[in-house]
This record gives C-alpha cells, structure tokens and sequence, in this order.
C-alpha cells in the first residue's frame, strides 16, 4: 500500500469508531500493512467484515491481518494444479507451482475484495473468477493407488531419484516335490551338524 492508500484505510478506520490517528499510528499500520501484504481493497473488505460481525469493539491491525490471512487460506484450498508445461524440469517446478498457487489466490481475493464470498470449491472458483483452468481432480479425489503414485513423484521434485535397487534372486521354493524337499532338508541338517563340530572343536581355545 502507497501512502495515499493508507491514509484512505485510515480514514476509514477513523470513521467507523470515531478514534484519532497520529503520525505514530500511521507508521504502524503501514508497517502491519508491509508485513501482511495487505491491499487497499482487500483492506477495506476485512474492515467492512470485522464490523459487520465484531461491532462494538476496538478495531486493531492485526485483526485486519487475520482476516486476509485466513481468506488467502481458504482462497488457496480451491486450488487444482493445472497441467505440467511442455519441457518443465523437476528443478523448475516448484517455482512454477508456486506462481500458478499465487495467481489463483489473487484473482479469488480480487473478487473477495469486490464483494464476493470466497468459493469452496474449484468449480466455485472458476465461477467466481470467470477463469476456467484445465479440469482436473484434486489428490484427495484420485484413487489411493494413483494418490501413492503422486506422493511418490511429488517427494523427488528438485531432487535426484535414487538409482534402482538391484532385484535379489530368492531361492526357489521346494514346491510341492517331496524328493527336493528331502534333498533341501538333507543338506540343512549336514550344515547344522558341521557348525556343530566346528563349535565343539574351538571349545575351550583362548
């Protein structure tokens, strides 16, 4: 917010309970302003909330904060990832995410700010905001196979994949095949009585 756009935040502070703003209170709403991201409209949409359901008491900054706050969050839960672009590496795609995620959450607090209620649901997003990205499911919907599947890529992301393990060869089993069955018993219990001797014929060595 620009000095212009607070000074109308202000004012209209001032008008709603009747208080008094020095230069003191100035620098501190704009340093709350700075460090909540705030806009002059959203600003305004939470002023006019905190009224209309907390009348009667004392209006701080940090009240304005928790409401942006909060409907950024709920802004953001609409989200659905659209498709990867064509060529994205791994590396690059937490950016990517990141400024699609933004770019949602703005034009949902866009039309916050002018008097419409946060949707939730994508569906609801698409219809508030008027844009209508790819269709899409989001993780929670997919089928559980295909939710580890998409765990199991989104925990590489800007990460090397380890190599993969190198398959171990199991014995085969005896099966039902009475003769294997001897000849593998058999040559358990030669291997038994040979660890047998060796341990009799080390006993008592220092």
């Amino acid at each position: 917010m620009n000095p212009d756009e607070l000074e109308a935040l202000l004012a209209a502070v001032s008008s709603s309970d009747r208080r008094t703003v020095g230069k003191a209170d100035a620098q501190f709403w704009a340093a709350m302003a700075r460090e909540g991201s705030w806009t002059l409209p959203t600003a305004m949409r939470a002023l006019v909330q905190f009224r209309h359901t907390r009348p009667g008491e004392w209006l701080e900054p940090g009240h304005l904060s928790g409401i942006i706050r909060e409907a950024r969050r709920k802004a953001a839960a609409t989200f659905v990832v659209p498709d990867v672009p064509e060529g994205l590496t791994g590396r690059d795609y937490p950016r990517w995410y990141r400024a699609e995620l933004l770019a949602h959450t703005d034009r949902i607090m866009h039309a916050w700010a002018g008097g419409e209620a946060i949707p939730e649901t994508p569906a609801g997003a698409a219809e508030v905001t008027g844009h209508s990205g790819p269709v899409a499911l989001p993780v929670g919907m997919a089928p559980p196979e295909l939710r580890d599947q998409i765990a199991r890529g989104v925990a590489y992301i800007g990460r090397e994949r380890p190599p993969p393990s190198i398959p171990v060869r199991l014995p085969r089993r005896t099966g039902g095949d009475p003769a294997r069955r001897a000849e593998a018993r058999a040559e358990l219990d030669t291997r038994r009585s040979t660890q047998g001797m060796t341990g009799d014929a080390t006993e008592g060595v220092s």
